[in-house]
């Protein structure tokens, strides 16, 4: 049984908020239809890498950059109810929403929470999206404790807990780690295509997997930038950074990587 809310006690000292996030996307909050399929995931916890890899199995004759993924598989927060009803069906579409009794079919992608707040931190930077002389102790704080950061998906537990807890073992839900990703494209990524009727071959699933590695998802964005680059802030934080799962065991404090282990022991040790 995966219905494991956390009850968080709090041992850091709650930071000043300075995280600046604009309204929910009318789309985010349109009722989706029954034969939508949906890629959720916590924020920064791969979503994109697999957005590159589906894409690139569904249009192996299209050469699939930052630009175009969006039009294979929309990002539903970027759009209005209008531009989302006008997408052709049944559609494919990113959410990184806690659960919703509407998405009948779901990918759910999860990441090891000590690499996802490193992540989102560098990632907050780079977009602006938290006061640029915020220290990784403060984030840390809003992340695990909860605050304007999270007021969109929850924490990461309660995101990872709604769905698991809802869905679990429900044949519309899937679910697979960024980490299990990582070590097994072949295996996973073609399960991933089975659940979600996506045809492939061997030759079109390698080749998928070869055009998105992290070496070559970073090339292809420093060559072309994305339609958001007017965005950034930062532009000396890369948008693909390292890409590694157990990034946290050198680059994470280990009082934060402690802290989260203490909040979320139990989610992490069921998955």
């Amino acid at each position: 049984d995966m219905a494991f809310i956390a009850t968080l006690t709090v041992s850091i000292t709650p930071p000043k908020f300075r995280i600046r996030f604009g309204d929910r996307s009318l789309a985010a909050d349109a009722k989706a239809d029954p034969d939508d399929s949906f890629l959720c995931s916590y924020p920064k916890s791969g979503n994109t890498w697999l957005r590159f890899l589906l894409a690139r199995l569904m249009r192996p004759e299209t050469v699939i950059d930052f630009y175009n993924v969006g039009d294979v598989i929309p990002d539903i927060y970027p759009l209005n109810k209008s531009e989302l009803d006008s997408l052709p069906r049944p559609r494919l579409l990113k959410s990184h929403e806690a659960f919703r009794s509407d998405y009948a079919r779901t990918v759910y992608l999860y990441r090891d929470p000590r690499d996802v707040l490193l992540s989102y931190y560098f990632f907050s930077l780079r977009q602006g999206y938290v006061d640029g002389g915020m220290r990784l102790e403060e984030f840390a704080g809003i992340f695990i404790h909860g605050g304007d950061l999270t007021r969109r998906y929850g924490t990461w537990t309660e995101n990872i807990s709604s769905w698991f807890g809802a869905r679990g073992k429900n044949p519309g839900f899937h679910s697979v780690s960024y980490e299990a990703l990582f070590e097994n494209p072949f295996g996973e990524l073609g399960a991933i295509a089975r659940f979600l009727e996506i045809p492939f071959t061997d030759a079109t699933l390698k080749s998928a997997i070869g055009a998105s590695t992290a070496g070559r998802m970073r090339d292809l964005h420093r060559r072309d930038g994305d339609p958001w680059a007017s965005k950034v802030v930062r532009k000396d934080i890369p948008f693909v950074r390292k890409a590694q799962p157990g990034a946290w065991r050198t680059d994470l404090p280990a009082n934060l990587a402690r802290e989260v282990e203490t909040q979320w022991r139990v989610p992490m040790r069921e998955l």
